[in-house]
C-alpha cells in the first residue's frame, strides 16, 4: 500500500514537472516495495500478521505476493526510467 501511496504521489509531481522530485519518489517506491518482499521471505509470521491485519485470508500466500510486487517493481522501473530521463538522469 505504502508503494502504490508513493507511486501516486510522484504522479503529482510528474504532472505538475517536478520530474526530479517524481524520479526520486519512484525509485522509493521501488526500494519500499523490494523491501516488503524481502521481509515477508525473511520471515512469513510478519506477512500473515500484516494480512489478518487488513482483514485478509490468513492463508500464507507468498507466491502472490512475489508475482504482485514483481509485476509492480517492473512497472515502476520502467516508469523511474522514462521519468529519470525527462528529469536529465539519463
Amino acid at each position: 500500500m505504502v508503494t502504490v501511496g508513493v507511486a501516486v504521489l510522484a504522479a503529482v509531481f510528474y504532472f505538475t514537472g517536478s520530474f526530479v522530485s517524481a524520479f526520486w519518489l519512484i525509485v522509493l517506491a521501488i526500494l519500499s516495495g523490494l523491501g516488503a518482499v524481502a521481509r515477508a521471505v525473511i520471515d512469513p509470521g510478519w506477512y500473515l500478521r500484516k494480512r489478518v491485519e487488513a482483514g485478509l485470508d490468513p492463508q500464507l500466500d507468498l507466491k502472490g505476493l512475489l508475482l504482485t510486487k514483481g509485476i509492480l517493481i517492473v512497472v515502476l522501473v520502467g516508469l523511474a526510467w522514462h521519468i529519470g530521463s525527462r528529469a536529465g538522469y539519463f
